[in-house]
């Protein structure tokens, strides 16, 4: 129960610096375009590069990924072949550097998980008590997270904004709750995109493997269940 109310604060405390993250990049923005209200052309200005940057980092973090990915899958094959060896001697794990640390058991992991959601997606998924899908990959694997658990939340979220438009769409309202039900309809395609990309991360996880809760136990050992 302990670790289940330290994880909750942990989740909470991340909601709240990606809130507060975004809170402060929307009033420098604001404050930028009152600055600059007289003269349209370097706010377009800034905007593009602002957005190039953006992208470029987005760029960044999916290279690292393909990096981490590659160095995943060769870590594997060498403890696959370490398995296979025959009369292999115990003596020769020594060999190894005193500090070496296979990718895979860094607690850390680098993801471009979050790139097709803009600023504006990000803050309405964090009104919603939803993380964004970087942080629900690094919960799922430090085992803070159950993605099943969490998937079956986000499934009451879409049934509940259908029932409510579903409400609004009755007869004549129809016509009159216009602006609400798009908002609503928005909003749905936003989650079912979301959820999307949170299906594909059990996958990741079944690679990477589970168990590890760095760097609270030691990475190379398991627990009593394998």
């Amino acid at each position: 129960m302990k670790s289940i109310s330290e994880a909750k604060i942990k989740a909470g405390k991340q909601v709240d610096n990606v809130r507060n993250t975004l809170k402060q990049i929307e009033h420098r923005r604001q404050d930028i375009q009152e600055d600059l209200s007289e003269a349209f052309k370097p706010i377009v200005t800034a905007q593009e590069e602002v957005k190039q940057t953006i992208d470029e980092k987005q760029d960044k973090m999916l290279e690292q990924l393909q990096k981490n990915q590659k160095a995943l899958t060769s870590g594997l094959e060498d403890l696959l072949m370490i398995q296979q060896l025959p009369d292999a001697k115990p003596q020769e794990a020594s060999k190894l550097p005193l500090d070496y640390e296979p990718t895979m058991m860094k607690p850390k992991i680098t993801s471009d998980v979050d790139k097709g959601f803009n600023l504006d997606e990000m803050k309405k998924l964090i009104e919603y008590n939803l993380y964004l899908p970087s942080q629900v990959l690094q919960d799922s694997i430090d085992g803070t997270l159950d993605i099943e658990e969490y998937d079956n939340n986000i499934s009451k979220i879409l049934q509940k904004l259908g029932t409510k438009k579903r409400a609004l769409s009755k007869g004549s309202r129809k016509q009159t709750n216009k602006n609400r039900i798009d908002v609503i309809t928005k909003d749905i395609k936003l989650i079912q995109k979301y959820r999307d990309r949170i299906k594909i991360l059990p996958e990741g996880k079944k690679t990477i493997g589970t168990g590890y809760t760095l760097p609270k136990r030691n990475a190379y050992k398991i627990s009593s269940g394998g």
